[in-house]
């Protein structure tokens, strides 16, 4: 994955506005609800987020691992290359996101990378851009040369995390003074909520189960058994490669 490497050196950002941190938190704890294993999420992305992450993940104790839900929103965006490397992570580790609240710009990157996306809140897309100061200041030639690096860059990580084309090609299509907001009831619809592999994999091994989720077509608690049992092997397997200075 060339994108990813491209992250670690990119100062990039979808707002080009400076923002304060993103406040990552584990969820508090709730009487009637079992949500020691979700993570939260809000406000805008700064560089630094992804350490952040991982510092908290890394001192949680065991009975809170592995994370399975990330809950998400509002956010306005904010550092692209930190949304980014934290929707690998999301990725990897095959978290489910809930969308709870408005999700723009950088923020809709890193709801996208998840295997199981739920959309109770709005989505807002663009297309990339940077600080006005570094188009007013940098020649016209290194302005396009980023584009062009920058475009393809998100093409591919969005292509890894199977949205579809026309998708891509819209969301490219809009300006960095507009946003293409798709309203929670149609993000399913419109963005999917599985990527294809995924969806697949689930009718297979829940095949004969009674269906409980209507919209989806599958057995819930077959769906959130293997989806735990993902999430523990890719926990297993993250840890390693951080122990090893892989990650």
């Amino acid at each position: 994955m060339k994108y990813i490497l491209a992250l670690l050196f990119s100062l990039t950002s979808l707002s080009g506005v400076p923002t304060m941190a993103a406040d990552i938190r584990m969820a508090p704890h709730q009487k009637a609800l079992d949500v020691s294993k979700t993570l939260v999420i809000t406000g805008n992305f700064e560089k630094g987020d992804t350490q952040a992450l991982i510092d908290l993940m890394l001192n949680l104790p065991e009975d809170r691992l592995p994370i399975s839900t990330l809950l998400l929103g509002p956010s306005n965006g904010g550092n692209l290359e930190e949304a980014m490397s934290i929707g690998v992570l999301v990725r990897i580790l095959k978290w489910k996101v809930v969308v709870i609240d408005d999700c723009y710009s950088a923020c809709s990157m890193l709801a996208l990378s998840s295997v199981y996306r739920v959309f109770a809140g709005e989505m807002g897309l663009h297309r990339p851009y940077y600080d006005p100061k570094f188009y007013g200041e940098t020649d016209s030639y290194y302005v396009e040369q980023w584009h062009r690096r920058m475009n393809s860059d998100v093409q591919e990580f969005l292509e890894d995390a199977y949205i579809s084309g026309s998708i891509i090609e819209k969301m490219m299509s809009v300006s960095s003074r507009e946003m293409w907001t798709i309203p929670a009831k149609d993000a399913g619809r419109v963005l999917s909520n599985f990527p294809p592999y995924f969806e697949e994999l689930i009718f297979a091994r829940c095949a004969g189960k009674p269906v409980t989720i209507p919209e989806f077509g599958m057995n819930a608690d077959c769906l959130h058994r293997e989806l735990g049992q993902m999430q523990r092997q890719s926990l297993i397997n993250f840890s390693k490669a951080v122990s090893q200075g892989k990650f």
